[in-house]
């Protein structure tokens, strides 16, 4: 059995406008940080409890307490969730993606996991407007870590645990950011870019070779999994 893991932000929702446009908000309502521009991938760690901890040790020169992370991200998902009040078309799926995972959920030879920079919250408000049935899916997060790989490392054990396997014969991350590419070459995970246009270049130039727009096709996206 072969497992396929899952980004959320850019890979399953199109939802990276809306996460940085709430991100900022959050700063800025928590504690007064103005933050023009989120240019994630100067981050150490590009997840919500990364960025929250870096920003707020560059802001105030210290370590951010559990209170001041939590402060944050309540301030991030009342805005989220505001948002999607006013249009859930602020958070749709990528084209074809609920299908596809569905599909590939019924595959007896894969198995389906998320690892995600989100916060557990937030993924899970995410992946509901957008039409996802995930509760079965095994999740790590943010809110497990705020590594990348440690997040990406949780998530392959509890879908060893969930699928009651030893060990899988091949492990495939499907993400949209330069920080999935590096992180999946440090676990010896295969890779596939979800991206187009300056995004994939960007993921060309650190050397993912297997790219796609979007999962209209499922077939070309099988394909390219195998």
């Amino acid at each position: 059995m072969k497992l396929t893991m899952f980004d959320v932000d850019g890979t399953l929702t199109n939802s990276n406008e809306i996460d940085a446009q709430c991100f900022v908000a959050a700063l800025k309502e928590a504690y007064n940080v103005e933050v023009a521009d989120i240019e994630w991938s100067k981050y150490k760690c590009v997840s919500d409890q990364g960025l929250s901890t870096e920003i707020f040790e560059d802001m105030f020169q210290r370590k951010p307490e559990r209170e001041d992370l939590n402060r944050i991200k309540n301030s991030y998902l009342n805005s989220l969730k505001k948002e999607i009040a006013r249009s859930k078309e602020c958070c749709p799926e990528i084209p074809g993606a609920v299908s596809a995972m569905q599909r590939l959920k019924e595959n007896p030879d894969y198995a389906v996991a998320i690892a995600t920079g989100c916060w557990k919250e937030s993924a899970d408000l995410k992946l509901t407007t957008a039409g996802f049935e995930f509760n079965d899916i095994p999740m790590a997060s943010s809110s497990d870590s705020m590594e990348r790989v440690t997040i990406m490392q949780i998530s392959l054990e509890r879908a060893i645990t969930k699928y009651r396997v030893d060990k899988f014969e091949k492990v495939i991350y499907v993400g949209d950011g330069v920080w999935n590419v590096i992180a999946s070459r440090e676990l010896n995970f295969h890779f596939i870019g979800v991206g187009s246009g300056a995004n994939k270049q960007k993921l060309l130039e650190v050397g993912a070779r297997n790219i796609v727009t979007d999962f209209c096709d499922y077939e070309m996206f099988m394909n390219v999994l195998i």
